[in-house]
């Protein structure tokens, strides 16, 4: 086996690790309510995906295309217990943001230009759920494996891309794996204080 079809392998196995991370927050999201998720992050993961199934399309790239394809579903599940409608301030801010950073760089220089638009606003995306995990303590709404799933997943896509050199694609994606394991880090200290608490309180 080549080096070339073992990293397209690699492509594909982080196209499909997308699924059951985002599937594990809606399970999480159905079970323990929205407590703790950001509104703002998921919005705007749900409009980075279309661009990224666009930029699939135009490179004929049936890798990244999936990696957005099969996820966006679910994250339109998550979002519907976030109650969009409610904040259409966000919906349509978060929604602006991405057509600024993403597709008029895209539609002003070409499709690079904007998947590095999109790196930033991968990073930034991803900000709000931060300072939720550092504002508030109680954040059940939130999975820790899901966002360890979205780590290594990120591990997978860079690996991926330096291959193909989609060096656009490899530093908006370094950028975002970084964020991820910070969430995922911040989520389970913020779990086990919770935890530690019940346990003391149960104590006394």
């Amino acid at each position: 086996m080549s080096s070339h079809s073992i990293f397209t392998i690699i492509g594909w196995i982080g196209a499909f690790l997308g699924l059951p991370g985002t599937v594990v927050q809606y399970r999480r999201v159905l079970k323990d309510g929205v407590e703790g998720i950001s509104q703002a992050t998921w919005m705007m993961f749900a409009y980075m995906c279309i661009y990224w199934i666009a930029y699939g399309i135009a490179i004929h790239s049936w890798v990244v295309i999936m990696g957005s394809l099969i996820v966006f579903p679910f994250q339109l599940l998550v979002i519907s217990h976030l109650s969009p409608m409610k904040h259409l301030k966000t919906l349509i801010g978060t929604g602006a943001f991405i057509f600024v950073c993403a597709w008029i760089p895209a539609m002003s220089w070409g499709w690079s230009a904007g998947v590095y638009g999109t790196g930033i606003a991968m990073v930034i995306n991803r900000m709000p759920q931060l300072i939720e995990l550092i504002r508030v303590k109680h954040v059940l709404g939130v999975s820790a494996s899901s966002w360890a799933i979205g780590s290594f997943g990120s591990l997978l896509w860079t690996m991926y891309y330096t291959n193909e050199r989609m060096w656009a694609a490899f530093f908006a994606t370094l950028g975002a794996g970084i964020v991820n394991v910070l969430i995922m880090s911040l989520t389970i200290w913020r779990h086990h204080q919770v935890a530690a608490e019940e346990k003391l309180i149960a104590a006394t």
